[in-house]
């Protein structure tokens, strides 16, 4: 495996056992772990810690406002409120994270706009992929000028 991702066992050792942080992998090492894992190399960065839920939360409310959001959308639903702590102000951020998860993936309400993010990563792919055209138009163009000269 080290040597399909360019790397060595001991660095593949330093990431499991916490010597080295994972979210500070390198673009290629990203893109060499979802070429051996067959999944976009976006997939490898999110789970490496590289683009946090945060990222997928609109900019204009902080993740912990879209959090409580959801949680207080979540104590509307008759069947989740008896299930629910009863005072919930005293959670971590990263339980209340948790507790929306669940009760999303459970529901299949969408309280995070989460739907949308398929359409919104299309969007990103297009725009990348325009990006990475311009930028080869570009360097073709500077060496059809380096040649006139």
């Amino acid at each position: 495996m080290a040597d399909e991702l360019g790397v060595t066992y001991g660095y593949i050792n330093q990431l499991r056992s916490g010597v080295r942080l994972v979210r500070q992998i390198s673009d290629e090492f990203a893109v060499n772990c979802a070429r051996y894992l067959g999944v976009p190399p976006v997939v490898v960065k999110m789970i490496a810690g590289r683009i946090p839920m945060s990222d997928f939360v609109h900019p204009r409310e902080p993740l912990e406002d879209a959090v409580n959001r959801a949680m207080a959308q979540m104590l509307d639903d008759p069947v989740a409120r008896h299930v629910l702590p009863a005072d919930m102000s005293q959670l971590s951020l990263e339980a209340k994270q948790s507790l929306v998860a669940m009760y999303l993936e459970c529901s299949g309400r969408d309280l995070l706009g989460a739907r949308q993010l398929p359409e919104l990563v299309r969007w990103l792919q297009r725009a990348a992929t325009i990006h990475d055209e311009s930028c080869a138009e570009a360097v073709r163009g500077h060496r059809d000028l380096a040649e006139v000269d």
